[in-house]
């Protein structure tokens, strides 16, 4: 039996470039942050009113939490900061919980099978099915959950992205259907050689690919390592719907280093996320998003990212650093033993270390360009 008319096209998309803005703020905060400035990254109490008594000042063993209440942190008189375990606060039961399982029509002819490790969609045609997301052990009952659904086959399935190990097996009756996924390995400075190798893939891109099946669209786009390195955010532009994945989550990101993950390319995927044409985002668990809550996720990211920056230019060390970052506010608790204390901050510390460096040398080789330029146009 023939296969139905699909085309498939890559779009040799440019570097993506940041909105000038978002570039603008952050190069300001970096550079305040190298001059020594304490830079403001959240909003400050209003000034006191005239005659009011002003609080008392925390202990000097004492920071004051979002909330008011004091909190001990090992910082005393002279501003040292005593090593201890990092605990955090206890694991909220709402945040990892696993939702149940099922499948849902969330646009026309677009399906999200949640309950099996994460969200999937599935974008029905008349010519066939195209699945994204990661598969899990349970791909047999995802097939059978998506069976459910359509008779149409499966044609496409799409990895959107890959941590270390082998991916899951394509199910049975999805045999035919063709893998796609990012195909340029990335190099992996915190991890392990085999991270980088390339999964199997029957087609592959490097930034941008377009399918047509159906007279459907879909649209996939990688901007930079992020989550891990081959993240991969979907777009289906005729339903101004974009699957996110794990690009976009309601807890603390977990930014897997081992797997090619980088903060600063998570910053500027996002950035890439919101250049695009959509209404509502599939996250990677949970409930759709709209993209004002995109929005809030990446500024939620940039703050994480100025504090930490701000803590490494004040000279805290790392273990010392993850006690003190401030995150409450953002509705990130951190919690001791999750992905991002354990496995994440340690890497993201490094990460900006490298970039401070970047930042310094970038400084002085403009001064010296500058002082060679004003010797030049002294010369008689």
């Amino acid at each position: 039996m023939s296969r139905p008319r699909s085309e498939h096209r890559n779009r040799p998309a440019g570097r993506f470039r940041a909105p000038a803005a978002n570039r603008l703020a952050q190069a300001v905060c970096i550079a305040l942050l190298a001059a020594g400035a304490d830079v403001p990254l959240r909003a400050q109490p209003p000034a006191a009113t005239a005659g009011a008594q002003a609080p008392s000042p925390p202990p000097a063993d004492e920071v004051a939490a979002p909330d008011g209440a004091a909190q001990p942190t090992g910082v005393d008189a002279a501003g040292a900061v005593a090593s201890a375990p990092f605990v955090g606060p206890p694991e909220p039961p709402w945040l990892y919980g696993p939702p149940a399982p099922g499948i849902e029509e969330l646009a026309e002819g677009l399906y999200v099978v949640t309950g099996y490790g994460g969200n999937l969609v599935a974008r029905v045609t008349p010519e066939g099915v195209v699945v994204a997301g990661e598969l899990t052990a349970a791909a047999d009952t995802i097939a059978a959950t998506i069976a459910g659904a359509t008779d149409q086959p499966v044609r496409y399935v799409l990895r959107t992205h890959q941590h270390d190990g082998e991916p899951a097996a394509l199910p049975a009756p999805w045999r035919d259907a063709r893998r796609v996924a990012p195909g340029r390995p990335v190099p992996l400075p915190h991890g392990s050689a085999a991270s980088q190798r390339p999964e199997a893939a029957d087609l592959t891109f490097t930034r941008g690919l377009s399918l047509f099946l159906g007279g459907a669209e879909v649209r996939l786009h990688h901007f930079a390592p992020a989550h891990t390195g081959s993240d991969t955010a979907v777009l289906f532009p005729d339903l101004g719907v974009l699957y996110a994945g794990d690009l976009v989550v309601r807890g603390m990101p977990f930014i897997d280093y081992a797997a090619g993950g980088g903060s600063r390319g998570w910053v500027e995927t996002l950035d890439g996320i919101l250049a695009l044409e959509f209404e509502t985002a599939v996250p990677g668990a949970g409930p759709a998003l709209t993209k004002r809550d995109v929005q809030v996720f990446r500024d939620r990211f940039v703050t994480l990212r100025m504090r930490a920056m701000q803590l490494l230019y004040r000279g805290v060390a790392g273990e010392d650093a993850l006690r003190l970052l401030e995150t409450s506010d953002l509705d990130w608790p951190l919690v001791a033993g999750r992905p991002f204390a354990e496995r994440s901050f340690a890497a993201l510390y490094d990460e900006l270390a490298v970039e401070r460096e970047e930042a310094r040398a970038a400084d002085e080789l403009a001064r010296g360009t500058a002082e060679d330029e004003e010797e030049e146009s002294d010369r008689p």
